[in-house]
This record gives C-alpha cells, structure tokens and sequence, in this order.
C-alpha cells in the first residue's frame, strides 16, 4: 500500500515539480536580462495561469514530465544559449543532489525512496533534453520537437559562424 501511495505522490506531485525546476532553469537567464518567459506544464487545457512580474506559468490538469518553456527568440545567441544550456544543468543538478541523499545513510526508507525517484526521474530528463536529438513520435508531448541539446548545437554553429 505505502509503494501505491509513494508512486502516486512521485507521479503527481515530485514529476510536475522536477519539469518546473527544469523549466525555470531555462526561463531565469531570460528574466534575469529583462525578458520575457512562458512557462507550459502538460499539453493542454491548461487550467491554472500564475503571472509574476515577466514570467507566465501555465498549468493543465496532470502534468506529468511534460514541460516547455518559451521565451523573445531575437535575444542575443549568448543569451539563448545559456537559457538552453540551464534547463538541462537543472535537471542533472537535481539528479546528482538525490543520488547523494540515497547514499547518506541514516533516512527513512520513504525519504530514499523519493531520492531514488528523483534521482532516477532528473537523470531521464537530463538526458533526454541535453542529447541532440528531434523527439519521435511516440513521446507525444515532443514528438517532432527538437530537444534542448539539438537547439544548443544549431545556436554554438551560429556563433561560429559570426566569429
């Protein structure tokens, strides 16, 4: 029964908040310059709207893992590329955090086993995001969108190009 109720937590709670971590680690460069962010959890309908100051959260139902951040796209490359770059970080940060909850001994089982969840659940999405790839179809959510890493790449051969 306490697996029942740990997955349930972890899917509906902990997963919305990693993708929101992930996703603001894309957002706060842009804010921080004075831009503007959009921050999308779930697919659609999305239900709950939180405006603060230049950044916009919106909310469906169940989110899950499913999370986009949009932001001005005539920024400077630099900038762009550091907004790219700290989504991914965010997530691997978060990863290696948990995993070192999950060999600090002393916790209660519950407490390593959030850690597992996280620590498992944020290295999925570094990877995930920070490989250079265009997402199949089978992630439905993504499917046709490029992932972080691959957007990362196109902006360093712009800059090369300027150089």
């Amino acid at each position: 029964m306490i697996f029942f109720l740990m997955a349930a937590l972890c899917g509906l709670l902990v997963a919305p908040i990693l993708t929101l971590l992930h996703e603001l680690g894309h957002a706060i460069p842009v804010l921080a310059s004075g831009g503007k962010a959009e921050i999308l959890l779930g697919e659609r309908n999305y239900r709950i709207t939180l405006k603060l100051k230049n950044l916009q959260i919106r909310i469906a139902g169940l989110s899950f893992f499913n999370g986009h951040c949009y932001w001005e796209r005539d920024m400077p490359a630099r900038l762009t590329l550091l907004a790219l770059v700290l989504g991914p970080l965010v997530s691997l940060a978060m990863s290696l955090a948990a995993f070192s909850l999950i060999f600090t001994p002393g916790y209660a089982s519950a407490v390593y086993s959030l850690a597992t969840f996280i620590a498992v659940s944020s290295a999925i999405q570094f990877l995930m995001t920070a490989l250079p790839m265009q997402y199949p179809r089978f992630l439905s959510g993504y499917a046709g969108m490029q992932s972080d890493g691959y957007q990362i790449v196109q902006v360093l051969r712009q800059l090369k190009r300027e150089i």
